[in-house]
């Protein structure tokens, strides 16, 4: 799994940029594998890299912004 989302991270950011609503999501599912293979400084650091990339490409309100903080 971790390889086939670091292969989805790099190639929506090579299609859709450095800061994207996709790659925010691609970011907080490596979070929660991380989270769910005990590496919880990572998933910590993926997690606060995806609502960083939220809060600058969707309002304040949007609800994925919602669910990724959860």
């Amino acid at each position: 799994a971790d390889a086939l989302l670091a292969t989805a991270l790099a190639t929506r950011q090579r299609v859709l940029g450095p800061a994207h609503v996709e790659i925010a999501g691609t970011l907080a599912l490596q979070a929660q594998l991380r989270a769910r293979q005990e590496r919880l400084a990572e998933a910590l650091a993926l997690a606060g890299q995806a609502v960083a990339m939220l809060k600058q490409v969707v309002p304040a309100d949007h609800p994925t912004l919602a669910t990724t903080l959860i």
